[in-house]
């Protein structure tokens, strides 16, 4: 993305600001309270993604002077919350008739711009054309949880899962822990036809040893396992899945007095 016929777009124009505004209504924005205070209640506030923004001298410096204004308000009336930035930077220099546009007026490609959830690094290679790609991350434990806990347009969520674009990242991505995490997330499970197609996935996209943990063979079948003690019973199916899972909800809490008796003779 040139920045040089941003800047002058706003030369030209006389923008003060640059920012993609996000239009939600005061009931449905989570950050709302965070207002309260230091705006009416009746008062309608502007509100953005700042991730990519551009901001004249004149703007930051009178948001700077308006966050120095809250400062004293906030002790002056002993108040405990704190507008967040999202709203102060967009509904400040707004508030003031400060001349801005729209990101995306700027910006030819914003469909992978959000605030989540996280692409993969790979994924970048099939985005070439888009101007802006945010949040970009590596494999790390903030990918895995803003996608498979975090139901916001994530890798688990139901209509990424339904119209296909959770597989076909998990193409592009081609992680283990990722297919495994999606293959046992509740939107896969639901459906055997997408549960299959996610395990074939898998096997054919990966490489090396971790092709020896998929299904098959090497599957930990349920009748095999058994848990021995004070309430000998079967070993919770859930615990056992064609591709292993990190979910709280498929694991088995072991009780004091207990073990689990494991028959692994048909891996001989």
């Amino acid at each position: 993305m040139p920045l040089a016929p941003i800047m002058r777009k706003m030369r030209e124009q006389g923008l003060e600001l640059i920012f993609q505004p996000q239009l939600y209504a005061p009931e449905q924005w989570s950050h709302f309270s965070t207002c309260a205070g230091y705006y009416d209640d009746d008062t309608y506030i502007n509100k953005g993604l700042f991730c990519i923004s551009f901001f004249s001298r004149r703007a930051l410096l009178h948001t700077l002077q308006r966050r120095l204004n809250m400062t004293a308000l906030q002790q002056r009336r002993k108040l405990s919350t704190w507008p967040i930035s999202e709203a102060v930077m967009a509904h400040e220099p707004i508030r003031a008739g400060m001349k801005w546009a729209r990101l995306d007026t700027v910006c030819r490609g914003l469909d992978h711009y959000d605030w989540s959830p996280p692409y993969a690094v790979a994924e970048l290679d099939g985005m070439i054309g888009m101007d802006i790609v945010h949040p970009v991350t590596s494999m790390n434990r903030s990918f895995m949880i803003r996608n498979f806990q975090q139901d916001y347009h994530s890798l688990w969520s139901e209509k990424e899962v339904r119209e296909g674009r959770s597989r076909a990242r998990a193409r592009t991505i081609r992680d283990f822990e990722v297919f495994a995490r999606l293959y046992n997330s509740p939107h896969i499970q639901s459906s055997r036809d997408r549960a299959q197609a996610i395990l074939e996935d898998a096997r054919s996209l990966l490489e090396g040893e971790t092709l020896f943990l998929l299904h098959g063979t090497n599957r930990l079948a349920e009748e095999k396992w058994r848990v021995r003690g004070s309430r000998e019973h079967a070993f919770p199916a859930a615990c056992l899945s064609d591709l292993p899972n990190w979910d709280e909800h498929q694991a088995h809490d072991m009780q004091s007095g207990e073990w689990i008796d494991a028959d692994f003779s048909h891996f001989v």
